[in-house]
């Protein structure tokens, strides 16, 4: 992967997507294809980035994994107006707390929510939820 530059986000990245990455899963692929071919720029929550420091036992590699991988991305402060959302959300849809953070954040920006755990995001009208899969088109080229 080459230079990186940071822009306004294509699409927001739910924590388990992340996750697969960092752990070099066969999930995590779908990260790594689209990086390489720099067809999309990718943003996450800031709630993301605590939600990836807050796994027990963190150790020192996997703290530097993460910092590697966060410079890839676009990370987006929650405001006043993602937290009204995120209120609404987990009010009427009982979502998890930190699920709509980022649900929220994909809603204010108006871009697409990519997710491992579509059960939890689907429920919520007007958001675009993906479940991400592999381009075979990239795939040639990569």
């Amino acid at each position: 992967m080459e230079e990186i530059v940071k822009k306004f986000p294509d699409i927001i990245l739910d924590t388990n997507i992340i996750i697969h990455f960092i752990k070099g899963e066969t999930r995590g692929e779908v990260l790594v294809q689209y990086l390489q071919n720099q067809q999309v720029c990718f943003g996450i929550s800031s709630v993301t980035e605590m939600e990836l420091y807050l796994k027990p036992e963190l150790t020192e590699d996997e703290k530097i994994k993460i910092e590697e991988c966060l410079q890839y991305f676009s990370i987006i402060d929650v405001n006043s107006y993602i937290a009204k959302i995120a209120a609404y959300y987990r009010k009427d849809y009982h979502i998890p707390y930190v699920d709509v953070f980022i649900a929220a954040t994909a809603k204010y920006l108006d871009i697409p929510l990519w997710t491992y755990n579509l059960k939890d995001f689907k429920q919520i009208p007007n958001l675009t939820v993906t479940q991400p899969q592999l381009n075979t088109q990239l795939s040639s080229s990569v």
